[in-house]
Formats: C-alpha cells, structure tokens, sequence
C-alpha cells in the first residue's frame, strides 16, 4: 500500500516537473523578448498620461508576444516575472555591493566596525564637528 502512495506521489511529481517545463517553453521565450520590448521604452520626464501613450505602441508588440508564445491567461504574470528577474537580480546585486562599500568605508572613519559605534561616538564626533 505504501509502494503504490510512493508510485502515485512520484508520478504526480514527474508531471508537475512535465507542466513545469511546457509552461517554460512558453513562457522563457516571451519573456526574453519582453526584455527587449521594455527597453524601448523611454524614461523621461513626463506626466502618466504622457507616459502611458508612449508606451501604447509597446502594449501591442507585449499582446503579440503572448499571442504568437500561446501564453495562457494564468502565466502573464510569471513572464512578466521572468521578464523582470534580471532587473531585480542585478538591482540587489548593485545595492549590495554599495553596501558593502559603505560598511568599509564607515569602519574606516570609525576605526571599528558599525555595529559597535555608539550613540557616544556619534554625539562626540556631532559636537566635534560644529
């Protein structure tokens, strides 16, 4: 009895692992090409409305994207997730990086490290300063 729950439990991974990989061969591609859409778009200085014609023209190419990758409904969120990662992981990667530059610089200029400065330290350097 067991064998047969651990049969039907592993057969139901091995489909999810199946879906998993039809919805990436759908999704991957529209993404990528999502990227390249999102960065025709312009940054400027420009009220929404002003913002939102411009990026009109662009809201069609993303329909025809899905259109042409069959995405479903259900997945529109997730390319866009896929379609972002990169921004994100290279966001936090620069934030970190800043990061830890800033806690090299700080325990130079206090001699120790941030987390052991003191309100005293603060005070003292504050009052130093004027």
């Amino acid at each position: 009895m067991f064998d047969k729950a651990k049969r039907l439990e592993k057969k139901k991974k091995k489909k999810e692992k199946d879906l998993t990989a039809e919805r990436n061969e759908r999704c991957l591609p529209a993404a990528r090409e999502i990227q390249q859409i999102i960065a025709k778009g312009r940054i400027d200085d420009k009220s929404a409305n002003e913002m939102f014609e411009d990026y009109s023209p662009l809201v069609r190419e993303v329909m025809d994207v899905f259109m042409a990758n069959g995405v479903k409904m259900g997945e529109i969120e997730y390319v866009f997730k896929l379609a972002l990662m990169s921004h994100d992981i290279l966001k936090e990667t620069v934030h970190q990086s800043i990061d830890k530059h800033l806690s090299t610089v700080e325990e130079k200029f206090w001699g120790k490290p941030g987390t052991e400065v003191t309100i005293s330290d603060l005070d003292k350097h504050l009052k130093g300063s004027e």
